[in-house]
């Protein structure tokens, strides 16, 4: 199992732990999505951890590879699959029904790459995505590719629990 949803009892004890231990952020990726969220125990978010999570620089975003995925079976693309697929995002990030309460941020459709800047004080994330369907694209000799990546930041305090996701120049915290 490669996600927190597999097995959902390890998860909370793995989460209650690492959130006693204190100042624990979990920088991950391979997912080829962007995501910035507080993990918490079911039922306990004072009981949370820091994650965020670099895309792909060069293979399909996440919401193109469900596409993908559900197209290539016909049970599955009869039965609709590829539109609830290609909606993932809505339901990721539903603020009526919050499937997924500790996702403060999710960007499935776009590559990049994330840098972080640790000090004593914070760390400092800065996500760089640029358009999915650059994959096809040639960019070895594109004088403009540095500007066509978007930057998202997010800061996390040390001894603190909390993702700060800056919007418009503000740091606004991330609240479950």
């Amino acid at each position: 199992v490669e996600d927190w949803t597999g097995m959902p009892n390890r998860r909370d004890k793995l989460i209650g732990e690492l959130s006693d231990v204190g100042n624990v952020v979990a920088i991950t990726g391979d997912i080829h999505a962007f995501f910035a969220a507080t993990p918490f125990v079911i039922g306990d978010a004072s009981k949370r951890i820091v994650e965020l999570v670099t895309s792909s620089i060069s293979s399909s975003a996440l919401r193109n590879e469900f596409v993908e995925k559900a197209s290539s079976d016909p049970a599955m693309a009869a039965a609709g699959a590829p539109a609830l697929a290609f909606g993932i995002i809505g339901l990721l990030q539903d603020k009526e029904k919050k499937p997924s309460p500790q996702l403060a941020y999710a960007n499935v459709t776009d590559h990049g790459y994330a840098v972080m800047e640790v000090g004593a004080e914070t760390i400092e994330a800065t996500f760089h995505a640029i358009d999915g369907k650059t994959d096809i694209e040639n960019l070895y000799e594109d004088p403009s590719l540095a500007s066509r990546f978007i930057p998202t930041h997010f800061t996390v305090k040390s001894g603190a629990n909390d993702l700060f996701h800056e919007v418009d120049g503000v740091l606004k915290r991330w609240d479950p």
